[in-house]
């Protein structure tokens, strides 16, 4: 009997790229499942991700020993000396047996010899992911290719026609290249091949030698480091329950669950998991539903240990992105919210550590199909609570119209690098919405700039729309349904109007995204069954999810439970912030949009941050699909063209603040210099606070340096004062206390002529009291009092009357000059651009004290205070002020703890947070019997000096329909355009705690740099007064009365200064108190503001003076809480006449 031909076998050791090796082929072996990595990895890359979207559409197979030959000249245009790239199939990860790794190569031989081959190059398989030692993989390789040399000499024998030809093939010497990344490995590999070759002499000649170094791939050097995505080292894990029958010994209430898994650069195998039934299908819901941190910390940890095998806990604790392949049941785990315990002690959520994506595993399901190509252009389509009547969803809507404001700004941000196109589609074409009319009328408008239409959902045009136009990203807030029986799930378009993922995307080329916020759990259509338990709203969405997967959707991103509508809205926009790429940290350039995976995982963070222990929704967003996915091409540019920054909404309230106020950290929690104060005022372009938090440290500085008591102590110095007119003077009576008018000396006679009716009346009161005084341009207050004889804390109404009303705008007469003189007086001041309104005011007063005449307002006072999630500044004068004001101050004196509208008689009505809207306060305003005073608390708008609009915006109220940093539309702010020529606010008096509420200076007198010399910051070209106070008091139906506002930042620090045990609202609470009595409003805020003004700064004054004792020095948090509550009471100022009054005895 003839022996066998030995078969000669040279193995060639060389470290490098292998795509540089010059031989034929080149073996890229790779795991189902897994991203492309090693070899497979680099070649793909010269292939421009060829490989990677063949594989993601299913045209390559990798079960186990499967080889797809792609020739390379084909996809690559560099010439390469690597002829034909073969990827062959491992299999599953974790399932690899020595056998399999044996078989594998048996495959590879007959492949390369069948192809007339005699050389191959390959890295040592089975070794990089540290599935088996280099013994063994060496052992595997050889008798693989003795198999495979074996196989085909059969082959040749049983096929007459080509056996001589592959007879001849089989003879030849086999030279393989095999690759290692290592140098440090060659000795270990030479001696298990010479072991071997011991073991299989008889069979196999196998000689080794080592080869010259190849080049370096880019991969290895640097070149291609900053395209690479942390995210491309992607462990895949792998859970399924087990089906058929039960293990003999298992115990029946357990269920056995399969994990596999596998990363860049390890193997797990696998192995079965019992889980309690009974405490799976409990754990979850209590986790979701915990409020309690502590408790919702244990519960997720909990949930990890009773899921996870111990050794998969620590490869999902130390990856960086996990992709879980589940199967219906493993799908309604609640994987994003599992937790482990650090060696710090913190409880760290896996949703919010690291990137983590979900594949459906299913035998049914089809792979995706192919999605528009990824280039600079986005087609997106926005459905938003399609369907009417009872089945309508506000919140949706809202959701929707914040979605298409960020893909607004994105356009914007990114004018000239990225084209978007939007196609909106909100609310019922049934309702016949004015407020949806004019919102979509503004975006139809924009018509061929982003927006391709814009109009009311109408349920076939939209399903029309899904087949006829092709979307890379589809974004839907409204109902859905799952249908068990058919297993087909979709949305509620209108009552009796379904349509399932068939339906919707019976289309060749389906978007890239959808993502679905689809309330399964509100009222819907009959046949829709609907849990009622948080176990069935995870089992459909896990249904849903494989719907649209069925229907080739490669990523869809859907809520696993009810989720917060509110925090849903924040969720949905802090994920578009970052995948469309808007900078989402104060003082950063835009940056390149993000992957799908690192987007959700921010928008996991931000939310989280941001609810705290309200609600689960920042876990609820689950991602069936790539996590590498990106929704645009890398832009390539640096930053967006808009030369302000854009910042997403929603984080800049409460997780952008941390950014800004992240500097703080790491003080030390007993520094009392590291207390940050969080300022009032959001800047109307950026959408960021005007003023960042600050230090108390950094406050402490600027304080110093400028106390800003200089002007005060010149006038005043130390002197003492009444704060009061002489005895036997009656304040409230205009003959005793005297009545005068300021006016520029260079004004224009038009304006007194104009105020001629107002003038008469105080005359006709004040008699012989009445006085028209002058100011002079650049006079200081001191030189003002000289030249009229009366010194500071000397009151005389026959020299100066009490009350004086300023006319003229602050370039004219300062705001300085009325802050100072306000200490002693009761000053108001009238500014207006056009004469007509200087009619109008005066008319109003007139008419408005009248005796025969009745006032339209109701003897009410109405608070209306913002409160933004996260947001300190709102939520303290929400919580210290206007709470207090409105309810009384909670354990205080009888009198402090009784609201101050009943000690005055006055009914109230309290509009705060969630009520406190743009249109609440429209609607407050245009009633038929409005209040008598209004009170408001929130931000005020702030617009860059000398920016377009500056004057109608600034000292706007920001109303709560604030969505957060990022571009302010029009809709979420108060402005002087905004009060309609109907509106009823003849006869009111209206409080404002806002920025710049009252005016703007020219130049910022508080927040300098101190190490810039006192350089002072431009506020505005020119001071100016705001122009909603001025909108009111010169309302063509009738003016109001008086506006106290705050010119300059308002300090809400001040409210609750340092060591205070309760909130400071005295000279609110008192103010107010005189108002409602019927008291003249100029003496009220003089009498409160202006003399608390006075005795800070004079306490200020002895605290920075270099020559003052050391008992009375300051630390920085005394002196800052001074100096804030002075700046406070410093601005407030009158608009109006100081000496108009509410009629109370008139109001009903």
């Amino acid at each position: 009997m003839t022996e066998p031909e030995r078969i000669e076998l040279e193995i060639v050791l060389r470290s490098g790229d292998i795509a540089k090796v010059a031989t034929p082929f080149v073996v890229c072996p790779h795991y189902e499942g897994l991203p492309l990595a090693g070899a497979a990895k680099a070649f793909d890359r010269l292939a421009d991700s060829w490989l990677a979207r063949a594989l993601e559409l299913g045209m390559i197979s990798l079960t186990l020993g499967r080889i797809f030959p792609i020739t390379l000249k084909q996809f690559v245009a560099e010439p390469l000396p690597v002829e034909m790239l073969l990827l062959v199939g491992m299999g599953e990860p974790g399932a690899m047996t020595a056998d399999d790794l044996r078989f594998l190569f048996s495959n590879v031989t007959i492949a390369v010899e069948a192809m007339g081959g005699k050389s191959f190059a390959s890295a040592l398989v089975g070794t990089r992911r540290k599935e088996f030692s280099i013994d063994t993989a060496v052992r595997a390789f050889v008798e693989g290719v003795i198999d495979g040399h074996q196989r085909l000499v059969a082959i040749a024998a049983q096929s007459p026609r080509k056996g001589e030809r592959l007879a001849t093939t089989a003879k030849r010497v086999l030279s393989v290249t095999l690759v290692i990344d290592d140098e440090r490995k060659f000795a270990e590999i030479e001696e298990a091949f010479g072991r071997t070759a011991e073991d299989v002499a008889a069979e196999l000649l196998v000689t080794t030698r080592r080869g010259e170094p190849l080049a370096p791939g880019p991969g290895e050097v640097g070149d291609d480091a900053e395209e690479r995505d942390e995210e491309e080292l992607v462990t895949l894990l792998r859970v399924t329950r087990r089906s058929g029958p039960a293990i003999p010994g298992s115990r029946p209430e357990f269920d056995i669950y399969e994990f596999s898994a596998a990363c860049d650069r390890a193997v797990v195998a696998l192995r079965e998991h019992e889980v309690s039934r009974f405490l799976l299908q409990r754990i979850p819901e209590r986790l979701i539903t915990a409020r309690n941190p502590g408790l919702r910390d244990r519960l997720a940890r909990f949930l990890q240990a009773l899921v996870a095998p111990r050794d998969f806990e620590g490869l999902l604790t130390a990856a960086d992105c996990v992709t879980v392949e589940v199967d219906e049941a493993a799908a309604r785990i609640p994987w994003e919210m599992m937790a482990h315990r650090t060696q710090s002690g913190r409880t760290r959520y896996l949703g919010g550590q690291i990137l983590i994506s979900r594949q459906m595993r299913t035998a049914a399901g089809p792979p995706p199909s192919s999605p528009p190509p990824l280039n600079r252009q986005l087609r997106i389509l926005v459905v938003a609570d399609p369907a009417s009547g009872e089945l309508a969803l506000p919140k949706a809507r809202e959701e929707g119209w914040a979605v298409v404001d960020m893909i607004e700004r994105a356009c914007r941000a990114w004018e000239g690098v990225y084209d978007f196109r939007v196609t909106i589609r909100v609310g019922s074409a049934q309702d016949g919405d004015p407020e949806l009319e004019r919102r979509l009328g503004r975006y139809a408008a924009l018509d061929g700039r982003f927006v391709q239409s814009a109009a009311a959902c109408e349920p076939v045009e939209i399903a029309m729309l899904l087949v006829d136009e092709q979307f890379d990203l589809v974004h839907y807030a409204g109902h859905g349904f799952f249908d068990e029986a058919r297993r087909a799930a979709g949305w509620v378009l209108d009552r009796g109007y379904r349509v399932t993922a068939r339906d919707l995307f019976c289309v060749r080329q389906v978007p890239r995204l959808v993502f679905a916020n689809a309330c399964y759990s509100s009222v819907v259509p009959e046949n829709a069954v609907e849990p009622s338990d948080g176990a069935g709203q995870r089992s459909r969405l896990v249904g849903a999810a494989q719907a649209f997967f069925a229907r080739g959707i490669p990523n869809y991103i859907g809520a696993g439970w009810a989720v917060d509508d509110y925090w849903g809205r924040v969720f949905a926009e802090q994920f578009y912030a970052r995948a469309l790429g808007l900078s989402t940290k104060a003082g950063a350039a835009a940056r390149e949009p993000d992957t799908i995976g690192k987007a959700l995982l921010g928008a996991r963070r931000t939310t989280f941050q941001m609810s705290g222990d309200d609600c689960a929704t920042w876990a609820a967003y689950q991602h069936y699909g790539r996590a590498q996915d990106r929704l645009l091409a890398r832009a390539g540019a640096p930053h967006p063209s808009s030369d302000r920054e854009a910042e997403p909404p929603g984080e800049s309230v409460a997780a952008a603040v941390a950014a800004e106020a992240s500097a703080g950290e790491g003080r030390g929690e007993g520094d009392e210099g590291a207390e940050l104060v969080y300022f009032n005022g959001v800047d109307a372009e950026t959408g960021r606070y005007a003023v960042a938090p600050m230090s108390v440290a950094e406050l402490g500085k600027i304080a110093r340096a400028r106390p800003n008591v200089g002007a005060f102590a010149v006038t005043r110095g130390e002197q003492a004062r009444s704060f009061g007119l002489p005895p036997g003077v009656d304040y409230g009576k205009i003959e005793e206390a005297g009545w005068g008018v300021i006016f520029f000396e260079a004004a224009s006679l038009d304006v007194a002529d104009a105020l001629k009716p107002l003038l008469d009346r105080r005359k006709a009161q004040a008699g012989a009291l009445f006085k028209t005084l002058s100011y002079k341009r650049g006079e200081e207050t001191r030189e003002w009092r000289r030249r009229y004889n009366v010194t500071p804390g000397s009151l005389d109404p026959q020299a100066v009357p009490y009350y004086l009303l300023i006319v003229g705008p602050p370039d004219q007469i300062p705001f300085e000059f009325q802050y100072l003189l306000g200490v002693d007086f009761a000053v108001g001041r009238l500014a207006f651009d056009q004469i007509a309104d200087y009619e109008r005011y005066a008319a109003s007063i007139v008419a408005y004290e009248q005796p025969g005449s009745a006032p339209i307002n109701g003897k009410e006072v109405v608070y209306w205070g913002t409160r933004h999630p996260g947001d300190e500044a709102t939520d303290l004068s929400a919580t210290e002020l206007v709470t207090p004001l409105a309810r009384g101050v909670a354990g205080a004196t009888p009198r402090l703890a009784k609201p101050v509208n009943e000690e005055c008689a006055f009914a109230e009505r309290l509009l705060l947070g969630d009520n406190a809207t743009k249109a609440a306060l429209v609607a407050t305003l245009r009633g038929p019997k409005p209040p008598a005073l209004l009170f408001t608390a929130s931000h005020g708008m702030e617009v860059g000096s000398g920016r377009p609009h500056q004057r109608e915006i600034q000292g706007a109220l920001l109303c709560q329909d604030w969505q957060g940093f990022g571009r302010i539309g029009p809709d979420a702010y108060m402005a002087a355009a905004d009060v309609p020529d109907d509106a009823n606010v003849h006869g009111l008096m209206a409080f404002f705690f806002a920025c710049f509420g009252g005016g703007t200076p020219d130049l910022d007198q508080f927040l300098l740099d101190p190490d810039q010399a006192g350089r002072l910051q431009p506020l505005a070209p020119q001071p100016f007064i705001a122009a909603l106070p001025q909108r009111l008091l010169a309302h063509p139906a009738g003016g109001a009365l008086a506006v106290v506002a705050h010119v300059d930042r308002a300090w809400g620090y001040s409210i609750r200064p340092p060591k205070s045990t309760a909130a400071q609202i005295g000279p609110f609470r008192e103010s107010l108190n005189y108002v409602m009595r019927g008291e003249p409003v100029g003496h009220a805020v003089k009498d409160q503001f202006g003399g608390h003004f006075a005795s800070l700064s004079t306490t200020l004054l002895s605290a920075v003076s270099p020559t003052a004792a050391a008992a009375s020095r300051m630390s920085d948090k005394d002196l800052v809480a001074y100096w804030l509550q002075r700046n406070d009471a410093q601005n407030y100022v009158t608009l109006g006449d100081p000496a108009a009054r509410l009629r109370v005895d008139a109001l009903t």
